[in-house]
């Protein structure tokens, strides 16, 4: 956790996942700040699965013949050996892990200015379920014990670049269909 190869270390910003109740990995997490300038930006974490699978190793050519891993009602059948998979590269809360970022710039209005794809090393501030999430928005102060400033700052922010990108959809003609 204390070699970061070469690569940016984010280890001190706020930095969330956010997955189904019962996901079983957790490979992706995301960041967002605002500059001085009033810009967004947008860090997007996925797990460097690729750093512990070098191409054209034994591990790698066994992955591809098995292309995914399958999840069954109380089983995984994984790709990857669980050390990698639920260990290495999983993006587990106050680990450092190393990862594949992208950071997104976008003006005050939600329009993308700048893109930057980086080996980056994070730490997950704070794991969460899509159901936990809303009430923190709706409620902040409800949650001053239980949810530090930094992460309830974080989802705040994250509320209003949705609503603004949103927004920007709704004005290009994205529809929203609502079927059962």
């Amino acid at each position: 956790e204390t070699e970061l190869l070469g690569r940016r270390d984010l280890t001190g910003e706020t930095i969330v996942t956010i997955d189904p109740a019962d996901a079983r990995d957790f490979d992706d997490a995301i960041s967002l700040t605002r500059s001085q300038d009033n810009h967004w930006h947008l860090g997007i974490h996925i797990a460097d699965v690729a750093h512990f699978v070098p191409e054209g190793s034994r591990l790698d050519r066994e992955a591809r013949l098995r292309g995914t891993s399958v999840y069954l009602p109380g089983r995984v059948l994984p790709m990857l050996p669980e050390i990698i998979s639920n260990g290495l590269a999983s993006l587990q809360q106050d680990r450092v892990r190393y990862a594949k970022t992208v950071v997104i710039e976008f003006n005050p209005d939600g329009i993308p200015l700048h893109t930057e794809f980086v080996n980056s090393a994070i730490k997950v501030s704070r794991r969460f379920a899509y159901e936990q999430v809303m009430p923190i928005i709706r409620n902040p102060d409800e949650f001053k014990k239980r949810v530090n400033k930094n992460v309830r700052g974080l989802l705040s922010r994250m509320h209003d670049l949705a609503i603004i990108l949103r927004k920007r959809r709704f004005i290009a003609g994205s529809l929203e269909l609502n079927l059962p």
